[in-house]
């Protein structure tokens, strides 16, 4: 709601701007532009629930996390503490037809595996210890191909109350 506010006011002061006698020749039009976005392509894996066992039973599911934070790691890929958003773009099966492709290409992704145990898999390849990570907002879409997008967006400062203190963008 405050953004949609900001947004309006912005709109009055570059139609007024150009006005004579408003004295808002002097008053910065910031438009926030869109967010810096690097796109990795590497198919999106969970973090699963791993027990004692799984040092040496080797589950298909633990071995493909293993190798999917080797890759991640060897992409560069980086998440800072606050003010980034990971976009997983999770494959569509080859057993679709390509009209249910077509159709779901773009489409939330509502089912398994869960936003958060994704979000989880990146942070603890990238992080040692990530618990100093305290904001990043996860969305999962169909795609063609498995992607991991990672957004810069306006940054958590502090809690005033029962209000977030932005970053100026």
């Amino acid at each position: 709601m405050q953004r949609g506010r900001e947004e309006h006011q912005l709109d009055l002061i570059e139609s007024w701007g150009d006005a004579p006698g408003f004295g808002l020749d002097d008053v910065p039009v910031i438009r926030p532009g869109l967010p810096v976005s690097r796109r990795y392509a590497i198919t999106p894996v969970p973090k699963p629930r791993q027990t004692q066992r799984d040092r040496w039973a080797k589950r298909p599911a633990v071995v493909r996390y293993h190798a999917f934070k080797d890759q991640v790691r060897e992409l560069g890929i980086d998440v800072p503490e606050t003010g980034s958003r990971m976009i997983f773009v999770m494959p569509m099966p080859q057993s679709w037809s390509n009209k249910k492709k077509a159709q779901m290409l773009g489409q939330p992704h509502k089912q398994k595996p869960d936003t958060d145990n994704m979000i989880k898999a990146v942070l603890d390849s990238v992080h040692k210890e990530d618990s100093q990570i305290y904001h990043v907002d996860g969305l999962k879409f169909w795609g063609n191909e498995g992607a991991i997008i990672i957004q810069e967006i306006q940054q958590a400062l502090c809690l005033d109350g029962d209000h977030i203190v932005w970053k100026e963008m």
